[in-house]
């Protein structure tokens, strides 16, 4: 979360990308751990999923309002924000939850790279789930990249 102004700066761990890192994977192992200790490789009535929220640079909207547009560079995000992400498929997580805003004019919701090459492929994501939050699926209408 880069601008204090944002209202949701409890939902986050932390600022620093290598610390949030940590406490994905412990979340991940804490929700999903078997007998081992590590992230569980299948799910049963004792073990639950993690999901995490919200993918990617929730925290960085334009004036700190919440779902406001986001503009960054590729390393930024990639650096910065994508690595608690990387930190969390690679754990083990299991779902993630989209987030509102827009990035590089691009709506998160729509947006193949992010989801599938980066998150699904490059993170290895490509067992987990993403689920969409509020009306976030239905607005991509007005951004003119859905029919309906």
């Amino acid at each position: 979360i880069t601008d204090p102004r944002f209202g949701r700066l409890s939902e986050g761990f932390s600022e620093d990308p290598t610390l949030t890192s940590a406490y994905a994977r412990a979340a991940v192992n804490g929700y999903q751990a078997d007998n081992g200790g590590g992230a569980a490789t299948y799910l049963d009535e004792n073990h639950i999923i993690s999901l995490a929220k919200h993918y990617a640079a929730y925290g960085a909207p334009a004036g700190g309002l919440n779902a406001a547009p986001t503009q960054i560079s590729e390393r930024t995000l990639m650096e910065y924000f994508l690595k608690p992400w990387r930190a969390f498929a690679l754990a083990g997580g299991r779902g993630a939850m989209i987030s509102h805003e827009t990035i590089n004019h691009i709506p998160c919701h729509a947006n193949g790279q992010l989801i599938n090459t980066v998150f699904r492929d490059q993170f290895n994501f490509s067992d987990g789930v993403t689920i969409s939050d509020c009306n976030d699926i239905g607005v991509l209408t007005q951004y003119r990249v859905a029919s309906n």
